[in-house]
């Protein structure tokens, strides 16, 4: 092997990791070579513009930008080899979603599917008592959805406020679409002899009921040490 087959050897091109820009998306004031950067920063997928001053860095970086946005994709540097991480998405409107137990090799890049986040215009509400019957206010009330290919979803982090109120009322909005059933969580935290108990009660129920009752037991039926989150 000569010193030029070896140095080749040592070579690494990056093929890119991006997607395909839109050109019919680009700026109309755009030079014709100006879109062409633009489409390979975006083919790229991670690139700098080393553009000379007045050839149009501003509006070449606004393009990308509409591009990477409408595309939805996104990159995550920095991240420690061996770490267990827990990847959490939201955007108004749309389901939150999460993924858990993400670990990433020296030198890996970790592709994750196509996370698609669903509309969250459904509601949810009911009522939380006692064994007794007897309405408990103040307690939270949390609804969530079976892991579909790994990934968790649930309402949009702009849903209302999830405590039941004086007559021991709750609703719930914002839930994804696409989940038939949820599961209703209502918690409450109460002051033992050892610190702060967890006391809740879990049920099904189909979305778009208003009548979801909840019992939650007397403190001394469920005790739960921890606090709630």
């Amino acid at each position: 092997m000569d010193y030029q087959t070896f140095l080749a050897s040592k070579s690494k091109r990056f093929q890119g990791e991006g997607f395909a820009c839109d050109v019919s998306a680009l700026p109309s004031a755009m030079f014709a070579w100006q879109q062409k950067i633009v489409q390979w920063a975006c083919k790229k997928g991670r690139a700098a513009l080393w553009a000379d001053t007045g050839l149009g860095k501003t509006i070449m970086q606004l393009a990308w930008a509409d591009q990477v946005e409408a595309e939805g994709t996104f990159h995550l540097e920095g991240l420690l080899p061996g770490a267990e991480y827990q990847l959490e998405i939201e955007t108004p409107g749309h389901a939150s979603a999460s993924v858990e137990k993400l670990r990433i090799k020296a030198g890996e890049t970790l592709k994750l599917p196509a996370l698609r986040l669903p509309l969250a215009d459904q509601e949810l509400g009911g009522v939380v008592v006692d064994p007794r019957g007897k309405p408990v206010p103040e307690v939270r009330v949390l609804a969530g959805a079976p892991k579909a290919d790994g990934v968790a979803y649930g309402p949009s982090r702009s849903e209302s406020s999830p405590f039941t109120d004086a007559l021991g009322k709750f609703h719930l909005t914002n839930l994804p679409r696409g989940i038939p059933k949820f599961e209703v969580v209502a918690r409450r935290t109460v002051a033992g002899p050892d610190g702060d108990d967890d006391i809740q009660a879990t049920v099904e129920a189909e979305v778009g009921r208003k009548d979801v009752k909840i019992v939650l037991p007397d403190p001394d039926q469920n005790r739960a040490p921890g606090k709630a989150p």
